[in-house]
């Protein structure tokens, strides 16, 4: 088994206190206020699960999180702040409490769609910083979520011991020319 320098079982790896296949994810959506530290979760294999699969396994733990899907991509995500909400560590003052949700949108000229980021963060061997490394996407284009891997593109430089993996969506604002947003309107239409 191997473990990291809190003597926390490694993503992938059985957990010390239950025998069971585990993987770490810190989840976080910026604009709706969620962020989940170090969530376990153990149906979440990195090397076969999608980033859908983690959304699906976060969805279904009952943290007031939830996410819609149109056509393949996320159209919408909720989520519930409450006082007994982590608070997102880059916030000055908590949130008040209540229900948030924000949706893609496609105008003649403007998008705001939902982009996701992958990383893992980890320690290398003798120094107990932690460090985190970017999942660069292989395409210029942002892959689908249900058919990229939580791992695909990861490269760990040698030594590095993964602690967890790390999820963040954002909404953004993308400038589209007259023909590409008519495909866009398009495509979700079709879904």
């Amino acid at each position: 088994m191997a473990y990291d320098w809190q003597g926390l079982a490694l993503p992938g790896w059985p957990d010390k206190r239950s025998n069971k296949m585990t993987t770490k994810v810190t989840f976080r959506a910026v604009g709706i206020y969620c962020y989940f530290p170090y969530l376990d979760l153990e149906q979440i294999d990195p090397l076969r699960s999608t980033v859908k699969d983690v959304m699906d396994a976060i969805q279904s733990r009952g943290l007031g999180f939830a996410y819609t899907d149109k056509g393949g991509t996320v159209d919408t995500l909720s989520y519930t702040y409450s006082s007994s909400s982590t608070q997102p560590f880059n916030t000055l003052h908590a949130p008040p409490d209540g229900f948030r949700h924000e949706e893609e949108a496609i105008g003649s000229s403007v998008a705001f769609s939902w982009q996701y980021y992958r990383s893992i963060s980890g320690t290398f061997p003798g120094d107990e910083t932690l460090y985190e490394i970017k999942i660069a996407n292989p395409t210029y284009t942002q892959p689908k979520y249900g058919a990229t891997l939580l791992s695909s593109g990861q490269q760990i430089p040698p030594g590095f011991k993964i602690f967890n993996y790390n999820l963040t969506w954002r909404l953004l604002r993308l400038q589209l020319s007259p023909s590409a947003a008519a495909r866009r309107l398009e495509r979700r239409s079709a879904a």
